[in-house]
Protein backbone atom coordinates (compact mmCIF):
# COMPACT_ATOMS: atom_id res chain seq x y z
CA UNK A 1 0.00 0.00 0.00
CA UNK A 2 1.50 3.64 -0.68
CA UNK A 3 1.63 6.01 1.88
CA UNK A 4 -1.49 7.87 3.53
CA UNK A 5 -2.53 10.86 2.12
CA UNK A 6 -4.48 13.52 4.54
CA UNK A 7 -3.68 17.41 4.75
CA UNK A 8 -1.24 17.69 7.80
CA UNK A 9 0.11 14.23 8.46
CA UNK A 10 3.20 12.75 7.77
CA UNK A 11 5.20 9.36 7.84
CA UNK A 12 5.96 8.39 11.17
CA UNK A 13 10.03 9.50 11.56
CA UNK A 14 11.71 6.02 13.30
CA UNK A 15 15.26 7.90 12.74
CA UNK A 16 13.94 10.87 14.81
CA UNK A 17 15.94 11.20 18.21
CA UNK A 18 14.50 9.27 21.11
CA UNK A 19 13.11 12.06 23.62
CA UNK A 20 13.44 9.50 27.21
CA UNK A 21 15.02 11.98 29.45
CA UNK A 22 12.50 15.24 28.55
CA UNK A 23 9.64 12.54 28.35
CA UNK A 24 10.74 11.59 31.93
CA UNK A 25 10.72 14.82 33.48
CA UNK A 26 7.84 16.11 31.90
CA UNK A 27 5.18 12.53 32.74
CA UNK A 28 2.65 13.52 35.30
CA UNK A 29 3.62 12.08 38.82
CA UNK A 30 0.06 10.73 38.73
CA UNK A 31 0.65 8.48 35.83
CA UNK A 32 -0.09 4.94 36.05
CA UNK A 33 -0.16 1.67 33.78
CA UNK A 34 -1.63 -1.52 34.45
CA UNK A 35 1.35 -4.41 35.45
CA UNK A 36 0.45 -6.69 32.69
CA UNK A 37 2.36 -4.60 29.95
CA UNK A 38 5.97 -4.34 31.91
CA UNK A 39 5.28 -8.17 32.63
CA UNK A 40 4.63 -8.98 28.89
CA UNK A 41 8.29 -7.09 28.16
CA UNK A 42 10.26 -8.55 30.50
CA UNK A 43 8.99 -11.91 29.71
CA UNK A 44 9.30 -11.15 26.36
CA UNK A 45 13.41 -10.70 26.99
CA UNK A 46 13.54 -13.69 28.74
CA UNK A 47 12.48 -15.69 26.46
CA UNK A 48 15.17 -14.52 23.83
CA UNK A 49 17.24 -15.53 26.79
CA UNK A 50 18.15 -12.09 27.22
CA UNK A 51 18.89 -10.09 30.92
CA UNK A 52 16.28 -7.74 31.46
CA UNK A 53 17.11 -4.92 34.07
CA UNK A 54 13.55 -5.61 35.58
CA UNK A 55 14.39 -9.69 35.92
CA UNK A 56 13.49 -10.83 39.14
CA UNK A 57 11.23 -8.49 39.59
CA UNK A 58 7.38 -9.24 39.91
CA UNK A 59 4.54 -7.34 38.25
CA UNK A 60 0.71 -8.24 39.18
CA UNK A 61 -1.03 -7.90 35.94
CA UNK A 62 -3.85 -5.58 36.95
CA UNK A 63 -1.98 -3.50 39.99
CA UNK A 64 -1.34 -0.26 39.03
CA UNK A 65 2.56 1.13 38.05
CA UNK A 66 4.24 4.31 37.66
CA UNK A 67 4.24 5.43 33.76
CA UNK A 68 8.06 6.07 33.95
CA UNK A 69 8.95 2.48 35.08
CA UNK A 70 7.30 1.41 31.77
CA UNK A 71 8.54 3.31 29.84
CA UNK A 72 12.40 2.74 30.74
CA UNK A 73 11.13 -1.18 30.66
CA UNK A 74 9.71 -0.18 26.96
CA UNK A 75 13.59 1.54 26.24
CA UNK A 76 15.68 -1.45 27.55
CA UNK A 77 13.38 -4.04 25.55
CA UNK A 78 13.71 -2.24 22.83
CA UNK A 79 17.04 -2.29 23.13
CA UNK A 80 17.52 -5.95 24.07
CA UNK A 81 15.13 -7.51 21.24
CA UNK A 82 15.69 -5.15 18.03
CA UNK A 83 19.91 -3.66 18.88
CA UNK A 84 20.52 -2.99 15.18
CA UNK A 85 16.95 -0.52 14.05
CA UNK A 86 16.57 3.02 15.61
CA UNK A 87 15.22 3.51 18.78
CA UNK A 88 12.11 4.51 17.56
CA UNK A 89 11.79 1.51 15.12
CA UNK A 90 12.49 -0.44 18.01
CA UNK A 91 9.72 0.59 20.19
CA UNK A 92 7.02 0.41 17.06
CA UNK A 93 7.67 -3.11 16.50
CA UNK A 94 6.78 -3.67 20.40
CA UNK A 95 3.76 -2.22 19.58
CA UNK A 96 3.03 -4.81 17.27
CA UNK A 97 2.49 -6.99 20.10
CA UNK A 98 0.32 -4.84 22.48
CA UNK A 99 -3.30 -5.72 21.33
CA UNK A 100 -3.17 -9.41 20.46
CA UNK A 101 -1.61 -10.11 24.33
CA UNK A 102 -3.96 -7.89 25.70
CA UNK A 103 -6.36 -9.82 23.53
CA UNK A 104 -4.92 -13.11 25.40
CA UNK A 105 -5.80 -11.66 28.50
CA UNK A 106 -8.69 -12.15 30.68
CA UNK A 107 -9.87 -9.04 30.61
CA UNK A 108 -9.17 -7.97 26.92
CA UNK A 109 -11.12 -11.82 26.11
CA UNK A 110 -13.96 -10.36 28.15
CA UNK A 111 -13.71 -6.57 26.40
CA UNK A 112 -12.68 -7.42 22.76
CA UNK A 113 -13.83 -11.17 22.08
CA UNK A 114 -17.49 -11.14 21.45
CA UNK A 115 -16.40 -8.60 18.53
CA UNK A 116 -14.34 -11.83 16.78
CA UNK A 117 -13.38 -10.51 13.34
CA UNK A 118 -15.11 -7.13 13.12
CA UNK A 119 -12.15 -4.73 13.22
CA UNK A 120 -14.65 -1.84 13.12
CA UNK A 121 -16.25 -2.93 15.97
CA UNK A 122 -12.80 -3.51 17.75
CA UNK A 123 -11.86 0.19 16.43
CA UNK A 124 -15.04 1.88 17.49
CA UNK A 125 -14.03 0.63 21.26
CA UNK A 126 -10.52 1.44 21.09
CA UNK A 127 -10.90 3.89 24.19
CA UNK A 128 -11.48 0.76 26.28
CA UNK A 129 -8.24 -0.87 25.75
CA UNK A 130 -6.70 2.76 26.58
CA UNK A 131 -9.02 2.78 29.66
CA UNK A 132 -7.76 -0.70 31.15
CA UNK A 133 -4.05 0.11 30.33
CA UNK A 134 -3.36 3.49 31.78
CA UNK A 135 -5.41 5.36 34.35
CA UNK A 136 -4.26 8.76 32.92
CA UNK A 137 -3.95 8.53 28.49
CA UNK A 138 -7.15 8.47 26.36
CA UNK A 139 -7.74 7.75 22.93
CA UNK A 140 -10.64 8.94 21.18
CA UNK A 141 -12.09 7.58 18.20
CA UNK A 142 -12.66 11.26 15.58
CA UNK A 143 -13.30 9.24 12.34
CA UNK A 144 -14.30 6.04 10.79
CA UNK A 145 -14.93 4.09 7.86
CA UNK A 146 -14.84 0.82 6.79
CA UNK A 147 -11.11 0.93 5.77
CA UNK A 148 -9.70 3.91 7.91
CA UNK A 149 -9.64 5.48 11.29
CA UNK A 150 -8.59 8.57 12.78
CA UNK A 151 -7.44 8.43 16.61
CA UNK A 152 -6.35 11.16 18.91
CA UNK A 153 -4.26 10.03 21.74
CA UNK A 154 -4.02 12.48 24.77
CA UNK A 155 -1.74 12.57 27.44
CA UNK A 156 -0.32 8.96 26.28
CA UNK A 157 3.52 9.09 26.97
CA UNK A 158 4.55 6.03 25.75
CA UNK A 159 5.92 7.21 22.55
CA UNK A 160 2.90 7.77 20.82
CA UNK A 161 4.08 8.99 17.77
CA UNK A 162 5.92 5.40 17.21
CA UNK A 163 5.04 2.53 19.83
CA UNK A 164 1.47 3.40 19.64
CA UNK A 165 1.37 3.55 15.82
CA UNK A 166 3.01 0.06 16.57
CA UNK A 167 -0.05 -0.77 18.63
CA UNK A 168 -2.63 0.53 16.49
CA UNK A 169 -1.24 -1.34 13.16
CA UNK A 170 -1.41 -4.54 15.34
CA UNK A 171 -4.20 -4.65 16.51
CA UNK A 172 -5.85 -3.82 12.49
CA UNK A 173 -3.43 -6.85 11.73
CA UNK A 174 -5.05 -9.59 14.12
CA UNK A 175 -8.05 -8.81 12.20
CA UNK A 176 -6.90 -9.54 8.74
CA UNK A 177 -5.55 -6.26 6.93
CA UNK A 178 -2.15 -4.86 6.85
CA UNK A 179 -2.51 -0.95 7.68
CA UNK A 180 -0.64 2.21 6.78
CA UNK A 181 -0.72 4.69 9.10
CA UNK A 182 0.01 8.95 9.18
CA UNK A 183 0.67 11.00 12.16
CA UNK A 184 0.26 14.46 13.51
CA UNK A 185 2.16 15.69 16.77
CA UNK A 186 0.28 17.81 18.42
CA UNK A 187 2.82 17.41 21.71
CA UNK A 188 5.06 15.13 23.41
CA UNK A 189 2.23 13.11 24.36
CA UNK A 190 -0.62 14.30 22.24
CA UNK A 191 -1.28 13.05 18.52
CA UNK A 192 -3.43 11.89 15.91
CA UNK A 193 -3.06 8.69 14.13
CA UNK A 194 -4.57 8.02 10.62
CA UNK A 195 -4.23 4.49 9.74
CA UNK A 196 -6.30 3.06 6.39
CA UNK A 197 -6.06 -0.56 4.84
CA UNK A 198 -7.49 -2.62 1.96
Amino acid sequence: MAGVSRPGFVAPDFNAPLDVDERLARLPAEARVKGMFIHRLVEMAQKKQLKHPRDGERFIAFKDYPVPLYLQALVDTARLLHPNVPPRRALYELGLGVYPALLDSMIGRVVFGALGRDLNGVLRITSKAYEIASNYGKCTVVEQTPRSVLLHLKDVWAFPDCHHVGVVEGAISVHGPKATTAIRVISISEVQLFAVWD
